[in-house]
């Protein structure tokens, strides 16, 4: 699974519409049908969105800090950015 952050200083393209560019980035990096969960920090403690392509088209589904915890294990730390990757997409 990964967890892509969308930068509130950033002045670029979304990561919403970014969608099929960072697909294809993480799913040559980590496989076709790899997770890719979408994360915006704001407002408050901001929201995270799975992307799912049950077509030809991504659609996304929302996940609670919770829910995504449980999945990634309860030593994930969700108050900070690990190894941030920036693409100039």
């Amino acid at each position: 699974m990964s967890v892509v952050t969308e930068l509130p200083t950033d002045t670029g393209m979304s990561i919403t519409n970014a969608a099929e560019e960072v697909r294809a980035v993480l799913e040559a990096t980590w496989g076709v049908g790899c997770r890719i969960v979408e994360h915006y920090p704001w407002p408050g403690n901001g929201h995270y969105d799975e992307q799912v392509r049950p077509s030809v088209s991504i659609q996304w589904r929302r996940l609670s800090s919770d829910a995504l915890r449980a999945e990634l294990g309860p030593e994930l730390e969700m108050t900070r950015p690990i190894e941030p990757v920036v693409w100039n997409l």
